[in-house]
């Protein structure tokens, strides 16, 4: 059975005394109950000991601090002679009045300083640009294969960089195909790079495969376009098979169609040109040395788009074929 508290009796202590001329008992009763805001103190009290910091309000040259830890003392031993079970409930609330007061009489607490934030709003994360590498044997190759889809690319502020490996002498004067592709370049904000392997006798070998690892270390693209190796163009095969080596690091590759390329190609990607297919027209148009092909007809090449436009349910298509492909979801 739970004894009623009045009933237990507590032997009356010695009340403690607080001379005037001593404040280090007052300083060790003071320090020894539970203020909630006693990490702050006076900016002029020194840090002299390690119980200096939890009294805010002690001074020794202040003698109303001194009668106030009387009065603590006091009712320390009243509620000791009482029970424990008073002074919990009047002692503390009477010890929180009282610093309340004097804090907000004599000792206000400085507010604590807002957190530094930055001014003005805070700024909008925009992703970095995709940096696509578009490969090709010769000038207008990339264009023919790919150009719309480099097109959408431009037109979602991705970086672009065509590499194309020769000047296509055997098709033309090569400093007017080096032009061409410098305009068809220019119109589509991309950086051109034009190699000086030999016409129709390109290798898989070593030169031109240094000829794209520099182009890759340096750009560092994220996607390459190249040439299906599917493909009766000896170039277009060479071309295929150096850059499955120099762009080995790079997250996604795609094989693009060549007027070339025979029955055995074989998309896995479909990207719908319908908004690009006129600037896909354009750009092909810039290689007038060229453009007397049937395979560069308008006609044809839009009906190509729209032959790969119904495997997807699209107007216009570019196929690919899929090399590897890194996605992100």
């Amino acid at each position: 059975m739970r004894t009623a508290l009045s009933t237990l009796s507590f032997p009356a202590p010695t009340p403690a005394v607080v001379p005037d001329d001593d404040h280090a008992a007052a300083w060790s009763i003071a320090d020894s109950l539970p203020y909630g805001w006693s990490e702050q103190r006076p900016a002029n009290e020194a840090m002299t000991s390690p119980t200096a910091r939890r009294a805010p309000w002690r001074d020794s040259k202040d003698e109303s601090s001194l009668s106030l830890l009387r009065r603590i003392s006091q009712e320390i031993s009243k509620g000791i002679s009482q029970g424990i079970s008073p002074l919990v409930e009047r002692g503390y609330e009477w010890l929180t009045q009282q610093q309340q007061q004097r804090v907000q009489t004599h000792r206000p607490v400085p507010a604590l300083p807002a957190p530094l934030r930055p001014v003005g709003p805070r700024p909008v994360a925009t992703p970095s640009r995709t940096t696509i590498l578009a490969v090709g044997a010769h000038p207008d190759d990339v264009e023919i294969g790919c150009g719309g889809t480099l097109a959408l690319h431009a037109s979602r502020g991705d970086r672009i960089v065509i590499l194309t490996l020769s000047s296509g002498a055997r098709a033309g004067d090569p400093r007017q195909r080096r032009e061409e592709s410098r305009a068809a370049a220019a119109r589509l904000g991309a950086e051109l790079v034009i190699g000086s392997l030999p016409d129709t006798k390109m290798s898989d070998g070593p030169e031109t495969i240094e000829v794209i690892s520099k182009v890759v270390a340096e750009h560092q693209p994220s996607v390459v376009y190249v040439h299906s190796g599917v493909d009766r163009h000896q170039d277009h095969r060479a071309v295929h098979k150096a850059t499955m080596v120099a762009a080995r690091s790079v997250p996604s590759v795609y094989c693009y169609q060549s007027p070339s390329t025979t029955v055995e190609f074989s998309p896995r990607r479909f990207v719908s040109i319908d908004g690009c297919l006129d600037e896909k027209q354009a750009l092909i148009q810039y290689y007038a040395s060229q453009t007397a092909k049937d395979y560069l007809c308008p006609q044809l090449i839009e009906a190509t788009a729209r032959y790969w436009g119904r495997f997807v349910g699209e107007t216009a298509v570019e196929p690919f074929e899929t090399i590897r492909e890194r996605i992100t979801l």
